[in-house]
């Protein structure tokens, strides 16, 4: 099991024997959806005592399993890693992405969390997917006995505007500036 999971950043927060709230994403760009996530995350851990840990992965998935159509990352890692940081997450956890990785099952990721991360509960983006084919949303991983919060990346009753780094690569590849995409997230 751990053999697929390679922490390149990050090791020394884990194995703590200190319980930790976890959240896990690319959080590449650092919109509205993210601090959405991150605050309840940091909220969350100082009402409980717990660590608030982030868990992301180096390269972006997205990068490695559909290369040809990937659009370049909106931050450095570390501008990523810092972000993160700034918006409440007390711990960053990198994980090197790789195919091997990706085929790795959600049972074993979450038991990894459990085992090595102290993990005993999840924020993440209500729309929150990951496992073989992003196999496993919010309600497959409670199943797994893992308690999640699944928090709204939409403000408002407004769909059209959720947060999304994907979509303000799409806006960039468009020829947008940075900072008008970042607006819209």
């Amino acid at each position: 099991m751990n053999g697929h999971i390679e922490v390149i950043r990050g090791e020394d927060a884990i194995g703590l024997g200190r319980s930790a709230l976890a959240s896990i994403g690319i959080f590449d760009g650092m919109h509205q959806g993210h601090r959405r996530v991150l605050a309840p995350l940091r909220a969350r851990s100082r009402r409980l005592g717990k660590r608030a840990l982030a868990i992301t992965f180096h390269p972006r998935p997205e990068l490695v399993l559909f290369p040809e159509r990937a659009l370049p990352d909106l931050m450095t890692l570390d501008q990523r890693v810092e972000a993160i940081r700034a918006a409440g997450a007390q711990d960053v956890v990198v994980i090197h992405f790789t195919r091997q990785f990706a085929q790795l099952s959600a049972e074993a990721f979450i038991e990894w969390l459990r085992r090595q991360g102290d993990v005993d509960g999840l924020c993440v983006g209500e729309d929150f997917r990951f496992g073989p084919r992003a196999s496993y949303d919010v309600s497959r991983i409670r199943a797994l006995g893992m308690p999640v919060e699944g928090v709204s990346l939409v403000p408002g009753k407004r769909p059209e505007f959720k947060a999304s780094s994907t979509h303000i690569r799409q806006a960039i590849a468009l020829g947008c500036e940075l900072p008008l995409a970042m607006r819209y997230a």
